[in-house]
């Protein structure tokens, strides 16, 4: 999304980070969406690929054929579940020369949820310090395991009723595709009323 990133300029969502870190991106989060970001996690593509590799792999959900370039190597995706050790799990959510920003969106949401999913079957709500020890070289971030422990009942919960859990995402009808003429760049226009609807189906209580 080509936003206005706060006290700097607009340019695309992402850059937010690489120009002022996680404090500025929570920022241009919240100017242009209105969600606070409470805590932020960052996962190098190293370390993606250890915690998955260390959980013994993910079962993605692949939803539909895709055949694409990952590292000089093609790779092709069939429909249904697929067992992906990390860099498959990374290579699935990172295809992008015959797909779209909103289907890698939308892949690498279905990647967090296998990750979710196999940390369940290895009792990991049981082990969360245990987890949060290993894992904490591969990521940084600004939550402690003190922030973790008290939403264990929650997760348990969700867990147990896997259709509680719904994702949200910015789509095609959301967004417009634009050149920024001084670039050449590819960006995407929001579409902020359209947007504002779909925020408000996800954090309003219906």
């Amino acid at each position: 999304l080509y936003v206005y990133i706060p006290g700097w300029r607009v340019d695309r969502i992402n850059v937010a980070d690489s120009h002022g870190g996680a404090e500025v991106a929570a920022m241009t989060v919240l100017y242009n969406l209105g969600i606070p970001v409470h805590h932020w996690a960052r996962v190098r593509f190293e370390g993606f690929i250890a915690i998955i590799d260390s959980l013994g792999g993910i079962d993605v959900e692949v939803t539909r054929h895709i055949q694409d370039e990952c590292d000089e190597v093609e790779w092709e995706f069939s429909p249904g579940i697929q067992h992906m050790d990390g860099f498959t799990a990374l290579c699935y959510a990172r295809l992008r020369k015959t797909t779209s920003d909103f289907d890698r969106l939308r892949r690498q949401q279905l990647v967090i949820q296998a990750v979710f999913r196999r940390i369940l079957t290895l009792d990991g709500l049981t082990r969360v310090p245990e987890l949060f020890s290993r894992f904490s070289k591969y990521i940084e971030t600004d939550i402690g395991v003190e922030h973790l422990v008290p939403f264990v009942p929650l997760a348990t919960g969700v867990a147990a009723d896997p259709s509680r859990v719904h994702r949200y995402s910015i789509d095609s009808t959301m967004a417009e595709k634009w050149i920024v003429p001084y670039s050449g760049a590819w960006v995407l226009l929001p579409n902020h009323d359209a947007i504002r609807a779909l925020l408000q189906t996800a954090f309003v209580p219906q």
